[in-house]
């Protein structure tokens, strides 16, 4: 992929009678303007306060990156030998962040450390200070929400707006004892936006606690139970009747039947397929441990956080100097029983503090980079005040850019997981060819399901061209073929303009050149219409 920073290239493109050449146009990124709504902030916010002096941009190569807004819900922690788990949280608030480390969008006492654009400035979350324990719609630019009677669940979710449904995750406790202690389950629900249960799926009846495939040294009890599952992640395939859904203390992902809720598979430690590293070799155990934040980034291409705790290969994964968490890229090949990593990285041995014990994300961008956290740590190894980081890298395993929060000797921060979004669809052209012009496009986000969109040529204000589709789902490039109009000579200055179902506007540009004294004609034979010109095409960014 090329960065939108690209200069004006310039091509000359030649037309014969019956025949085009094919020209390659460098691609080129392009985005709409800027306009945020503002903070929303009480200036006295500690958290707001605090995170103007902790936020430090350690990199940030224009030429490899695309500016966006990075969009995460923080907390502010601190050791507390009194809780449970050893460590409480002060404060939160959502924000969103320029690549510069300016916070766009602040707002204080978000809870919820989940969430999930549904359009370009609405995010779906948990946790508002109005309903800390129902899903809603928090939109960005006006700062209003709309709460929903669907609990909110835990670690994750999935809104379906084409049948206006939610599915979540829940714990459940069982009448099964194991050391003492009953035995934990998670369920998934899906609800509508009215609150009514919609489906429900047992893990008792599908997932059966077994003793052979759990360690208490390894899966800690959470919540006063034997943490037997602690699922972290769910995606939600509504269009094929699955859900892909994560088991952190199994080391294995399943894919269930929403018809018949069985598990149709599993991949991982537990699970059907052979394991296949990154060098070609298989693998006994596992390709990750305790890992979070799944998601499909293709039919069968899934990206994963890999924590690397309680590795097997590494007794001493538990030592913060010895661990290392990465991103990785999964094929799952069901007809070959194969699930093979493509792609991975982590960062180099000496960096030990990327390492979290909790959390941790990696999300394959537009232009082929991941961007991911590497953080929590101060509530696996006290005594350690490591930063956590935003860590954007690329195919190559360049950091691009990257983030760093840091911690202080009273508190550390903690981010879950995290999104980046544009403030338009990207715009990328390609090739032209027997004049059809070949471009690339994604919507400004994320997005688990096809959106509808249109894609127009114009001349200033005068639409020549237009047409309808959809983007494709996964924030996978939607590939399309536009016919160039016929056009007088002279001089034609053509903007490729691409709309998303919310209004935001992405585009690119092109300039096609016609000798004055060269009038298009129009030649048919053997059912063919061809246009005969002479062109000079050029692109820009605009």
């Amino acid at each position: 992929m090329v960065n939108s920073r690209r200069h004006l290239q310039f091509v000359l493109v030649s037309v014969f009678v019956l025949s085009m050449l094919v020209v390659p146009i460098s691609p080129s990124f392009s985005r709409g303007a800027v306009s945020p709504a503002g903070l929303q902030f009480n200036a006295e916010d500690p958290l707001y306060n605090n995170l103007t002096e902790a936020i430090e941009i350690r990199e940030h190569d224009e030429n490899k990156t695309i500016d966006g807004h990075t969009i995460f819900t923080l907390a502010r922690c601190m050791v507390n030998p009194e809780s449970p788990r050893g460590w409480s949280v002060v404060d939160t608030g959502f924000m969103s962040i320029d690549m510069d480390g300016d916070i766009e969008y602040y707002q204080s006492g978000f809870r919820g450390l989940t969430n999930k654009l549904i359009n370009s400035t609405t995010v779906v979350k948990a946790g508002l200070p109005e309903a800390p324990n129902n899903l809603s719609f928090w939109n960005m630019a006006t700062n209003t929400s709309e709460v929903f009677p669907v609990p909110s669940g835990h670690h994750d979710f999935v809104y379906n707006p084409v049948d206006e449904e939610f599915m979540i995750l829940t714990y459940e406790s069982s009448n099964e004892m194991w050391n003492g202690l009953p035995v934990g389950y998670d369920d998934i629900w899906i609800y509508d936006a009215e609150g009514n249960v919609k489906w429900h799926w047992n893990a008792t009846e599908q997932l059966p606690f077994n003793s052979s495939m759990y360690d208490s040294d390894i899966n800690q009890t959470f919540h006063g139970r034997t943490d037997w599952m602690h699922g972290n992640a769910l995606v939600w395939d509504w269009e094929n009747d699955a859900v892909y859904y994560n088991v952190r203390n199994l080391n294995t992902f399943y894919k269930i039947n929403t018809e018949t809720k069985e598990i149709e598979w599993g991949a991982g430690e537990y699970g059907d397929f052979t394991l296949i590293d990154e060098d070609g070799n298989e693998v006994n155990d596992s390709l990750w441990f305790q890992s979070h934040s799944l998601e499909r980034i293709g039919s069968n291409r899934f990206m994963m956080f890999d924590n690397d705790m309680y590795n097997y290969s590494n007794p001493d994964s538990m030592a913060a100097e010895h661990g290392h968490s990465r991103y990785i890229e999964l094929v799952v090949d069901e007809d070959a029983g194969t699930v093979r990593e493509t792609w991975t990285w982590s960062a180099p041995d000496d960096t030990v503090y990327y390492f979290p014990r909790s959390g941790g994300d990696a999300d394959r961008l537009p232009n082929g980079n991941t961007l991911g956290i590497f953080g929590v740590k101060g509530n696996a190894f006290p005594g350690y005040s490591y930063p956590i980081f935003l860590t954007e890298v690329t195919p190559e395993g360049d950091i691009a850019w990257e983030a760093k929060f840091q911690n202080t000797t009273d508190y550390y921060y903690w981010i879950y997981r995290v999104q980046r979004s544009y403030d338009a669809p990207l715009v990328e052209l390609g090739q032209v060819e027997s004049g059809t012009l070949e471009l690339q496009m994604w919507n400004a986000y994320y997005e688990n399901h096809e959106s509808p969109a249109t894609v127009s040529i114009l001349e200033g204000s005068t639409v020549l061209a237009e047409e309808s589709f959809n983007f494709s789902r996964y924030w996978q490039a939607t590939d399309l073929s536009l016919d160039l109009p016929a056009l007088s000579g002279g001089t034609h200055n053509l903007t490729i303009s691409v709309e998303n179902a919310d209004g935001s506007v992405g585009s690119a540009s092109i300039t096609v050149e016609i000798p004055a004294n060269y009038t298009p004609f129009i030649l048919v034979g053997a059912g063919a219409v061809v246009i005969v010109v002479a062109l000079v095409v050029y692109m820009k960014k605009r």
